[in-house]
């Protein structure tokens, strides 16, 4: 009945979403291929997209990638499978959490160096933080609990219960609200920023696994893992209004900077969704590397890179 009622809305969501428009051109050709060995599999780039940082969880580092010379350019130790990797807005720190090691290492960017270690719950996956960078929250799976750390002197300030499972996390651009896609719990939380506490709960027939906002603030787009559509909640109901159709297995995403797009990674095909989030269309479909899980974009939105853990390599895209 979800799955029905979700379709049969799609049209309004249309008539109601207001967006600016989408750039003439974006990102849409792979310009690049980066060997990085290992399994890469959380990618983050820098927002002023000099340098971007692949989590290789088998080898339990992370490869600093030049983005003009195209090649990594130096590799640092974490903990244990370095899982995703996030950059800070002001471009100073990357963190990456360590799934086997229940913490959170924080890199320095000026030095390429780890300068602090962050415990956290266990199996530490998805981050997300808002525009200002004051806080950090990462969901732990195992522990279905959000950890909210602040940034300023990299202490856990609260620990919030959430649904069975959390694999995916995005916070709204206007800061107000962190989405939690709970894989095991079959539904999605929804966490006040002000006082950290959970004020919604969306729950769904299959397995939440990724979330990204919009831009706008008004919707975020759930990915599974084990099914072929994304799901779009409204931030206003925090109901079900619709779903994108898209390859199987939609995994990673993330929004281009400025824009209306959103890129879905799509793991079995080796390709990336994007669609336009102002009528919930999809733009494109583009090959990129074998089992490509991850997508950032740079801060700019010329440049979106792919983690690939089956080809072992970095996709670039840049605009064809």
């Amino acid at each position: 009945m979800l799955r029905s009622c979700a379709m049969l809305a799609v049209a309004t969501l249309v008539l109601l979403t207001s967006c600016k428009a989408g750039p003439k051109s974006y990102p849409n050709a792979v310009i690049a291929t980066i060997p990085v060995g290992g399994d890469p599999h959380g990618i983050a780039c820098l927002p002023n997209g000099s340098r971007v940082y692949v989590a290789n969880e088998s080898v339990d580092e992370v490869y600093v990638l030049d983005a003009s010379q195209l090649q990594v350019t130096d590799t640092i130790i974490c903990g244990d499978a370095p899982w995703q990797a996030l950059a800070s807005p002001d471009n100073r720190y990357v963190y990456v959490t360590n799934l086997n090691s229940n913490s959170v290492s924080v890199i320095q960017v000026a030095s390429d160096s780890v300068v602090a270690t962050i415990p956290v719950g266990r199996a530490p996956f998805a981050m997300a933080c808002p525009a200002d960078g004051s806080l950090l929250y990462v969901a732990n799976i195992n522990s279905n609990s959000v950890s909210v750390i602040n940034t300023s002197d990299l202490t856990v300030i609260a620990t919030v219960a959430v649904g069975d499972g959390p694999r995916g996390l995005c916070c709204l651009p206007n800061g107000d609200y962190v989405y939690t896609a709970n894989y095991d719990g079959f539904g999605v939380s929804v966490i006040q920023t002000s006082d950290n506490t959970v004020v919604a709960e969306t729950v769904f027939d299959y397995n939440p696994h990724r979330a990204v906002a919009s831009l706008d603030n008004r919707c975020v787009y759930i990915m599974s893992a084990t099914w072929d559509e994304v799901t779009v909640i409204s931030t206003a109901s925090q109901e079900v209004v619709g779903t994108i159709p898209v390859d199987h297995g939609p995994c990673g995403g993330c929004s281009l900077p400025g824009t209306d797009y959103i890129y879905v990674t799509n793991p079995p095909l080796g390709n990336l969704t994007v669609f336009n989030t102002k009528n919930d269309s999809v733009m494109a479909t583009i090959p990129v590397g074998a089992g490509a899980c991850e997508v950032a974009a740079s801060g700019d939105g010329e440049r979106v890179y792919t983690a690939d853990r089956t080809a072992k390599t970095v996709s670039v895209l840049g605009v064809e």
